[in-house]
């Protein structure tokens, strides 16, 4: 009984590829970007929390998250959460993939997104991608797409 306490612990709060360990980095990424405070306030103001409640005491707000693995067998971990800070709230949502031979999770995208205010990215890999077939390979002098 307790080697299970001890394991569920560990793989849903200590181990680097868990949920909470996910969301803490994305949360100190969004509170070192320049862009979010320019939007939130000052850093040390922002607060993260997961899904708001009814209840203003509710300490233990969950944090919305779901990882389904594709076909290909790569593992997807989807979450977003609530950020405020003394000038604005938003919401950030991320995506993290993890291929089947990989250890650890890359982001496809993690991004702020404050109402009245366009989207903030902070990683964008479909962009990175975009960028890549829009700039084609020459061979020649020829440009191939």
């Amino acid at each position: 009984m307790t080697g299970g306490v001890v394991m569920f612990l560990y793989s849903e709060v200590f181990s680097s590829d868990s949920k909470t360990s996910h969301f803490n980095r994305a949360v100190n990424r969004v509170k070192k970007d320049s862009r979010c405070t320019e939007l939130l306030g000052s850093s040390n103001k922002i607060k993260a929390y997961g899904e708001p409640t009814w209840n203003k005491w509710a300490r233990a707000r969950p944090i919305a998250s779901t990882v389904q693995q594709d076909r290909g067998g790569a593992d997807h971990l989807i979450m977003h959460f609530n950020v405020e800070g003394p000038l604005n709230t938003g919401v950030v949502n991320l995506h993290m993939i993890k291929q089947p031979n990989h250890s650890d999770f890359e982001y496809k995208y993690l991004a702020l997104d404050v109402k009245g205010h366009p989207r903030i990215y902070l990683e964008n890999a479909n962009a990175a991608q975009e960028r890549l077939k829009k700039k084609g390979t020459t061979i020649f002098g020829i440009r191939w797409r």
